[in-house]
């Protein structure tokens, strides 16, 4: 049988027996209501009943008490009470004939009939409450007795009045009352035998309406319990129909399906030749349940031989992958190998052609040279980048946790990228929104290695897609506990933008925003991703917004502990408070992210100093007379020295010209090489100097010196300062970007540690420091690194 038309049928007989079982309680609501209306009618019927009998029985105590005492107010009652019967009179508002007439008579109720009538014949209360002819016949029969004894009360009356001569035994219209008379008269054995009659009568009255009224609840209680025995024949045919079911679904459907169950889980157990057999037991199933058993069994069979296949082809697949890991060995031998014998004859071909641009070369050999130069960097970096995405395949890059300072971390990826930009005429900018992070208080402890490649990978790919205007880079935080600290770095560009579709290749192996980008600006495609597994790394994310023509923004987050800050950082630098600054740049970001960075640093914050800024040298000499004729001259002058219109050196010569009272000192700020300049700012009256990309510490070190009086000297670069500021027993400060420079075989690490090299040598041994100037006349960049102390070393 089929499960639906099982379930079909059950549904019809649950629904015929909760049919009848709903209309047996129907019926037997009826009958309780029925029984409850008869027992009702019942009790009304006894009662009036009752009220004849009390009312005959009062009316003859009337009659005696009046024949006895002669008071007219029980011959008033008497009357009263017949009326009442007989429907002449209304009854009062709360009449209870069994008290009523005894709280009259005792003087308890003042006696008052109301007015209007109400006629209630007994007769009609009766019939309204269903007597029947018999009982209306002996009704008859109690009037005719109570008549009989009237009669005599009438007489009794009459001689109690003085209106009847019993010696005569006629009524007279006045005569001598008589109360012995008619005290005797209604106390005679004559009267009493009307009274008994009348007692009779009314008992008989009572007894057929009593057993009328018990046959009829008799009745009703008896058609009740015969419903109620139909509803529990009903209920008892329902237990039985759900017992059944219950049985049919065990046998039928829950069995089937507990094979089922069992066959599963010794198929999720593996054993694959489980089968149901439920086809052979068709009978005891229904028949959804066997053809979902066949199923089973057939799927059971299909997955046996699928496991089977499969099995032989995994053999095949282990065969295959232990060549494929085999073949990876050799892959990662092969690259471990090409490295070094790439890379050497690489810094070779840097190192020579790096001399040789120092040389004096025609236009044509600086041209040939430069070319080389630059496709030996890109190649260099490219093998890199392959070796970089290698390591982070093959799970072996694990980061350093070494301590270091986030503003030195910046500031050498900045710096190693400040030539690029310069060579493009792209503003390389600086913002810190956060100014706790400077000086110690950026101290951290993480791989900064790592963070400054992620740092150059995004600055350099912003300055290579940005042909006008500024890439700036941004540095805040986006949340801290106690422990540590999630950083914030934005990138942002001026340069050609991405669409929406370029930008789905992001962050993808070997794949640029489309061809024409690998095409035109070259890459590898590898510079994303690598950073982007770096920041996951760090616990980060890195991703992207830009829009086409309009520039775009990368910004990554960073997750880093906190170190020990080694000195108290302050919210600012002593003296610096008072001082009044106007920063001129024609360009608005760089104008806003240097005042920001003054006033980070603490400048202006009393009350009349101030940093101000100025769009071009026109707006700077307005402003700088303005602020003279107030008395509230500037104190500083940060002028950029390349710009439309009135450049830098025309605002100098304007100064110059002018009385030296109250001039500002003039700092100049550029991405040009000082040492073009150095005469033509020396003639000015121009002593310092500031590159470009402003960097906190340079501006730090300018600041101090402001604040401690220096004397003026020569042009120089306050960003850089001579070697002589190291302190005994101090690396350089240098120490990480030339670790950096080393790591990336860039040539330009030699310059810098020629530079450094005196501060070295006053920490290295005198051998170590022959070694490294050695391996750096050979471009060995691996052996120079080694002979380094680490960056940690570097602080302890």
């Amino acid at each position: 049988m089929k499960l639906r038309k099982l379930s079909t049928w059950f549904s019809v007989g649950v629904l015929l027996v909760l049919g009848a079982n709903v209309l047996c309680v129907v019926l037997i609501e009826q009958a309780y209501n029925k029984m409850m209306a008869v027992q009702e009618h019942q009790r009304l019927s006894i009662q009036l009943s009752n009220e004849l009998q009390q009312e005959t029985e009062q009316l003859a105590r009337l009659v005696r008490a009046y024949t006895t005492t002669g008071e007219p107010r029980y011959l008033f009652y008497y009357y009263d009470i017949l009326a009442v019967r007989q429907g002449e009179k209304s009854a009062p508002a709360t009449f209870n004939p069994a008290i009523y007439w005894d709280d009259v008579i005792a003087g308890r109720v003042l006696h008052v009939l109301p007015k209007q009538v109400e006629r209630h014949l007994l007769k009609d209360r009766m019939r309204a409450l269903g007597f029947n002819a018999q009982e209306l016949q002996t009704l008859t029969q109690v009037f005719a007795a109570t008549e009989a004894m009237k009669q005599t009360e009438q007489i009794a009356f009459a001689a109690t009045q003085g209106l009847y001569d019993p010696d005569k035994r006629v009524f007279v219209s006045e005569g001598t009352p008589r109360l012995d008379f008619a005290s005797k008269l209604v106390h005679s054995q004559a009267y009493n035998r009307l009274k008994a009659n009348l007692a009779h009568a009314v008992e008989e009255l009572k007894d057929q309406v009593s057993k009328r009224t018990q046959g009829e609840v008799e009745q009703a209680t008896t058609r009740l319990q015969r419903l109620i025995m139909v509803l529990l024949a009903s209920m008892a045919v329902s237990i039985g129909l759900v017992g059944l079911a219950f049985n049919t679904v065990r046998r039928q459907v829950l069995k089937p399906i507990e094979r089922l169950k069992l066959s599963a889980d010794r198929l999720s157990a593996g054993d694959y030749t489980s089968r149901t057999r439920l086809d052979s037991v068709r009978d005891s199933a229904v028949d959804e349940l066997a053809v979902l058993g066949e199923t089973f069994d057939s799927m059971a069979q299909s997955i046996e031989a699928d496991i089977s296949r499969r099995q032989t082809a995994q053999l095949a697949l282990e065969k295959a992958r232990n060549q494929a890991e085999n073949a990876t060995k050799v892959k990662s031998m092969f690259l471990a190998t090409m490295s070094h014998e790439i890379r050497t004859p690489m810094n070779a071909i840097l190192g020579m052609a790096y001399l040789a641009l120092k040389t004096d070369l025609n236009a044509r050999q600086r041209d040939y040279v430069s070319k080389v130069h630059n496709a030996a960097k890109m190649l260099m970096d490219i093998i890199n980048n392959v070796l970089d995405f290698s390591k982070i395949e093959a799970g072996k890059l694990e980061l350093e946790q070494n301590r270091f300072l986030v503003e030195e971390v910046v500031s050498n990826a900045l710096a190693l990228l400040q030539q690029r930009a310069y060579e493009k005429e792209v503003e390389l900018l600086f913002e810190v929104d956060t100014p706790h992070l400077l000086d110690e208080g950026g101290a951290l402890v993480g791989d900064a290695l790592r963070l400054g490649q992620i740092l150059i990978n995004l600055l350099s790919n912003a300055i290579k897609f940005t042909h006008s205007g500024h890439v700036k880079l941004t540095l805040g935080i986006d949340a801290q506990d106690g422990e540590s600290i999630t950083l914030r770095f934005t990138v942002s560009d001026t340069g050609i933008g991405m669409t929406a579709e370029q930008m789905e290749h992001l962050f993808q192996e070997f794949s640029q925003a489309d061809g024409s980008t690998t095409r035109k600006y070259g890459g590898t495609g590898l510079g994303l991703v690598i950073a982007k597994r770096f920041v996951e790394l760090m616990g980060g994310h890195i991703w992207a917004e830009s829009k086409p023509d309009a520039g775009s923004r990368f910004i990554f987050t960073a997750r880093l502990l906190r170190a020990q800050q080694r000195t108290p950082t302050t919210a600012s630098l002593p003296g610096v408070q008072t001082l009044r600054v106007l920063v001129v740049d024609d360009q608005p970001e760089a104008r806003m992210v240097l005042v920001k960075m003054l006033r980070h640093l603490g400048v202006g914050q009393t009350s009349g100093a101030g940093v101000d800024s100025a769009e071009n040298g026109q707006s700077a000499l307005e402003m700088i007379a303005q602020a003279q004729q107030q008395n509230r001259p500037y104190h500083l002058l940060m002028l950029d020295w390349v710009m439309p219109g009135m450049d830098g050196e025309q605002v100098l010569r304007t100064l110059h010209a002018q009385p030296p009272d109250n001039q500002p000192l003039p700092v100049i700020v550029s991405a040009y090489d000082m040492d073009a300049m150095h005469d033509t700012v020396s003639r000015l009256n121009a002593h310092l100097f500031l590159s470009k990309p402003i960097l906190p510490e340079a501006l730090r070190h300018l600041l101090k010196g402001l604040s401690e009086h220096a004397p003026a000297s020569p042009p120089h670069e306050v960003g850089a300062p001579p070697e002589a500021a190291t302190l005994p027993g101090q690396w350089p400060d240098c120490l990480p970007q030339l670790r950096i420079l080393l790591e990336e075989c860039n040539v330009e690490a030699a310059d810098l540690w020629q530079t450094h090299k005196p501060a070295f040598a006053s920490l290295l041994p005198v051998q170590t420091v022959h070694r490294i100037s050695v391996a750096l006349d050979n471009f060995d960049f691996d052996i120079a690194l080694a002979l380094l102390p680490e960056a940690e070393t570097s602080r302890s």
